[in-house]
């Protein structure tokens, strides 16, 4: 039975908006795909437990999916992922409003045995303890400069401010991990801070 040319109509318009989702997808995906490894070293970083990232990452990756087409240079498309998981992050840091303390169901949710040597693990998420005590805007400094690897200015496209503000966050926030982290012994002397920083970024 032959079509109509109505009904060819209908199906050509169909054919023309499944072609422009699937470039859609296809455009963000290649953009996403080069960050997602920093992204979600940042928001595990922020949020300490796996499965609280795991969402967070999730619910960051449909959000700007959503709102994509509103991005209207690719440019500034990793800063946009950013701060979406930035804000989502840190709401759910007020939404608790105390971080909860060290308990197994936490240990267990970080450790990954197949992604490195116990000892290696353990330094990263006494490191990720220790940030916690950190004003928010500090460690969220300090997780994007340190573990995600984003330059000063590019951690200055996500917080705002000015840089030397980014600048005076990192300082304050790496003299202050080393002091906690001399006090509790995961570091022999205030150097060291620096492989620390190395081994949760390839965690």
């Amino acid at each position: 039975m032959a079509l109509t040319e109505t009904e060819r109509d209908v199906m050509s318009e169909a054919e023309k908006q499944q072609e422009l989702k699937l470039g859609k997808q296809e455009q963000f995906m290649l953009l996403y795909k080069p960050i997602h490894e920093r992204l979600s070293r940042f928001v595990h970083s922020m949020v300490w437990d796996r499965e609280d990232a795991r969402d967070i990452i999730a619910d960051t990756v449909l959000k700007a999916y959503e709102s994509f087409d509103k991005v209207e240079h690719h440019e500034v498309f990793m800063y946009y992922m950013f701060g979406i998981a930035s804000r989502l992050a840190k709401r759910r840091s007020r939404r608790l409003k105390f971080w909860a303390p060290f308990e197994d169901h936490h240990h267990d949710s970080l450790m990954d045995n197949s992604t490195g040597s116990v000892a290696r693990q353990m330094e990263v998420e006494s490191l990720y303890r220790a940030m916690k005590r950190l004003p928010e805007k500090q460690r969220e400094a300090v997780s994007l400069y340190e573990i995600s690897g984003f330059s000063l200015a590019e951690v200055q496209q996500v917080q705002g401010g000015s840089l030397s503000g980014v600048k005076s966050r990192i300082t304050r926030g790496r003299e202050a991990l080393a002091e906690i982290l001399l006090k509790e012994h995961v570091l022999e002397n205030r150097m060291h801070i620096d492989s620390t920083f190395k081994k949760a970024a390839i965690s």
